[in-house]
């Protein structure tokens, strides 16, 4: 419960950061970039490397940036690379290329720790994202674990209002990155802690709608009476739902629920189907938010706490239009 309570916390903190739409409040103090912020990163070069543009987060957070960089008047040079070793040659072509800053979606931070030092001791500001670097000049760190729980909560308590507590359930997860472990970690704790009788009963590792699609028809077919998937991202979610659509039990006693919070997952939940919820983790700001920090990190200008956690929100039918 503890875990849970400082999720909220950290909700509100972000939340009321958010709505400021200037850099600095008024006693000359960091406020977090959005959308709106006025920046000037005319001459800049601001490199990003995300694990991959099939996940629909990071895919919209890639589009958020670049465009973004057409307002701020920077050039965004972005690179797809998900493995650590991936990740290194990345950073280091993006440091040759003349990149100003680098915001890296770390898949290992100890392998790629050595790499990250080399960029900031030729100048460049990294700006580390998803796991903690010692070098970079700012962190963004979810609470993944929370985020996970949060998730298992919402699946355990629509069991126990819909199914008596009792039902199986497929797992989407990823272990390549450390930071996502503790997702699915926290998805069974919730789960567990909510909704004890309830079993997840096969597992894959399934990152993107296509993913999704075929696994989630691979668990049907090992599992005919499944009752539901949960999902430690929002793409592979959504090609369970359409693989629940197309074998007709997108109906009242089947239920998806993820963690991510993507338009796409608003617009699934919004159509009042098996898709249930999902954990929203404030996405849909961040790269505006780590981009204007970067264009600050170049400037020397204040760039707020060096380690920052973004939020933790249920998302389901009653609430959903306040997230759309």
């Amino acid at each position: 419960m503890k875990k849970r309570v400082a999720g909220i916390l950290t909700s509100a903190v972000m939340a009321a950061s958010l709505l400021c739409g200037s850099v600095f409040a008024e006693e000359g103090g960091y406020v977090t970039p959005t959308a709106e912020t006025e920046l000037d990163g005319s001459g800049l070069v601001i490199g990003c490397i995300l694990a991959n543009v099939e996940n629909s987060i990071y895919a919209n957070m890639k589009n958020d940036m670049e465009e973004q960089s057409k307002v701020w008047g920077n050039e965004f040079m972005f690179v797809a690379a998900m493995e650590a070793p991936e990740q290194v040659e990345a950073i280091e072509s993006l440091v040759n290329a003349g990149c100003n800053a680098i915001i890296v979606h770390i898949a290992n931070a100890e392998a790629e720790e050595d790499a990250i030092k080399a960029a900031t001791e030729q100048g460049v500001k990294v700006l580390a994202f998803d796991q903690v670097s010692e070098s970079a000049v700012k962190s963004y760190i979810a609470d993944n674990y929370n985020a996970g729980y949060n998730t298992g909560v919402m699946a355990g308590e629509w069991i126990n209002e819909k199914l008596g507590g009792e039902a199986k359930l497929g797992l989407f997860t990823y272990t390549k990155m450390a930071e996502l472990i503790k997702r699915e970690e926290g998805i069974r704790a919730g789960l567990a802690d909510t909704a004890p009788d309830a079993e997840i009963v096969i597992s894959s590792e399934d990152y993107t709608i296509s993913m999704g699609v075929s696994g989630a028809e691979n668990f049907l077919q090992a599992e005919p009476d499944l009752d539901g998937i949960v999902s430690f991202n929002g793409s592979a979610a959504l090609g369970a739902y359409q693989a629940f659509q197309a074998a007709g039990i997108d109906d009242e006693n089947h239920a998806i629920f993820a963690t991510d919070g993507a338009p796409e997952e608003l617009d699934a939940i919004a159509e009042g189907g098996c898709y249930r919820g999902t954990t929203s983790m404030g996405f849909d700001k961040l790269g505006f938010e780590m981009l204007g920090d970067a264009i600050l990190a170049c400037q020397d200008q204040p760039i707020g706490e060096e380690v920052e956690l973004w939020p933790v929100e249920s998302v389901n039918a009653d609430n959903v239009e306040e997230y759309r």
